[in-house]
């Protein structure tokens, strides 16, 4: 017997044995969504320390954010979290954001046209953000893609400025669009 989601692929008793595997919060929205998550970069009990390190209490919601910025590894915009994260209306998404970005959980990157994206920051500390990397904003697909291992260059600001955050954003063609491009010539 096949699943009724052609996506998840399999019989119903590997896709209900995949489904039981997973926690509630996430298992929810696996099955509304039809497919399996991607690779898993972080397991639950890391994303629920890494909320603690920064005074945030795990709730669900907060949970399902956390995971979903985890789990695609770029910048996201709200709109793509709200696509993402089926069983959380809008408001709820922006309401933890909000949260992650007053503890300094999320690092918030401008794209193009003032749309603000979303990175969990990794920093074990929200006073300790050693995870700060460059971004690449393609104008053709528009996906802002991290830049990880290059460093972003200290700049020595004047007299009593202080710094608070940086985003250092570099725009162009990406690489698969620019195969698209010459292989259309």
């Amino acid at each position: 017997r096949m699943c009724p989601s052609a996506n998840m692929g399999g019989n119903c008793r590997r896709k209900r044995a995949f489904l039981a595997s997973m926690p509630p919060y996430e298992r929810k929205n696996a099955y509304l969504r039809g497919r399996e998550p991607t690779t898993k970069k972080m397991e639950a009990t890391d994303i629920i320390t890494l909320l603690s390190r920064h005074g945030v209490k795990p709730t669900a919601n907060r949970l399902l954010v956390a995971r979903e910025l985890d789990r695609e590894r770029r910048p996201l915009s709200l709109m793509e979290l709200e696509r993402g994260i089926l069983t959380m209306d809008k408001s709820s998404v922006y309401r933890v954001l909000t949260l992650f970005r007053e503890h300094g959980l999320v690092h918030v990157v401008e794209g193009n046209e003032g749309v603000v994206s979303y990175e969990l920051c990794r920093a074990g500390h929200a006073s300790e953000d050693d995870d700060l990397h460059p971004h690449f904003y393609c104008e053709r697909c528009h996906e802002l893609t991290c830049l990880e291992g290059i460093a972003i260059p200290d700049i020595p600001l004047p007299g009593e400025y202080q710094r608070r955050a940086v985003s250092y954003v570099v725009k162009g063609i990406c690489g698969k669009c620019a195969l698209k491009e010459r292989g259309h010539r």
